[in-house]
C-alpha cells in the first residue's frame, strides 16, 4: 500500500470561516502519531487552527485558508514571524474571502520561515502521483483541535473527483 502525506486534508477538512471550538475533537477516529516530526500544529490567538507541513528547515506548506490573515505561525512551543506567505493566485484572501466561492484545489499556501527555523530530523514530500480511487491515504494532522503535543493520523479511501477518476 502506497502511503501519502496529505496534511492539507486535514485542514481542508476541518476548517471554516466560522469561528473555531476548542472542544472539537483533534481528527475523528485518529490515533496518535509520533513518526511524523515535520506536521506541526499552527495556532493563532491561543487555538489550534491547521496543520502545516516543513518540506526543508523554513518552508512550511499548508492550507491557504489558514494564513490568509496571519502574521506569524505558532507551532509547538515557537511562534515565528514568517518572512513571506504565499498563497495560491487563485485563492481568494484577505476580509472578503468568507463571501467569495473558494475551491479547494486552490487552498494552498507555502509559509517562508527564517533559515534554520525547523530543525527536526526529516522533511516532509510533496506526493507526486494522485491516488487512484479507493485506495487509502494516511493523513497526518491536527485540525481543529484542543492544543496537544501529538499530532494525529488515520486512513481514508480516496473519491472519485467529478469526473470519476
Amino acid at each position: 500500500m502506497r502511503i501519502l502525506l496529505l496534511s492539507l486534508l486535514v485542514s481542508l477538512l476541518g476548517t471554516s470561516c466560522q469561528s473555531i471550538k476548542a472542544s472539537q475533537p483533534k481528527v475523528t477516529n485518529g490515533i496518535e502519531e509520533p513518526d511524523f516530526p515535520y506536521v506541526v500544529q499552527i495556532q493563532m490567538n491561543g487555538r489550534s487552527y491547521c496543520t502545516g507541513s516543513f518540506l526543508n528547515d523554513s518552508l512550511l506548506l499548508t492550507a491557504a485558508h489558514c494564513v490568509d490573515r496571519a502574521s506569524f505561525v505558532k507551532f509547538g512551543n515557537v511562534s515565528v514571524e514568517s518572512e513571506f506567505i504565499f498563497i495560491h493566485p487563485r485563492w481568494p484572501s484577505g476580509g472578503e474571502s468568507c463571501k467569495l466561492p473558494r475551491d479547494p484545489r486552490y487552498d494552498l499556501a507555502y509559509v517562508k520561515f527564517p533559515k534554520g527555523t525547523y530543525s527536526g530530523p526529516t522533511f516532509g514530500k510533496v506526493a507526486t502521483q494522485s491516488a487512484r480511487p479507493n485506495e487509502e491515504i494516511k493523513i497526518v494532522g491536527f485540525g481543529n483541535s484542543l492544543i496537544t503535543p501529538f499530532d494525529r493520523f488515520c486512513y481514508i479511501p480516496r473519491a472519485k473527483d467529478d469526473d470519476g477518476h
